[in-house]
């Protein structure tokens, strides 16, 4: 969990780290990352733009063929709403 007040600066480095994996191609980091900003989003009850970034992994876990994280993912945008 990151420090309350510290949420916007971490969002600003899990941005950063998206545009380099995506620059990179670097798939499967993209989707940790993409985790890891959607779990926050959870954590401070945004969860219309947590998600969204959900969702982003839930497509690239179907891209990189691992379904069986592809349907955690699932499951936990099912459980959002």
């Amino acid at each position: 969990m990151i420090p309350q007040g510290n949420y916007q600066e971490a969002v600003e480095w899990y941005e950063k780290s998206i545009k380099i994996k995506e620059r990179i191609g670097e798939q499967k980091g993209l989707a940790t990352t993409y985790s890891n900003i959607g779990i926050l989003y959870l954590e401070i009850g945004k969860k219309d733009i947590a998600k969204q970034y959900l969702q982003k992994i839930y497509e690239l876990y179907l891209q990189l063929n691992l379904k069986s994280q592809a349907e955690k993912i699932k499951q936990l945008i099912d459980r959002i709403y």
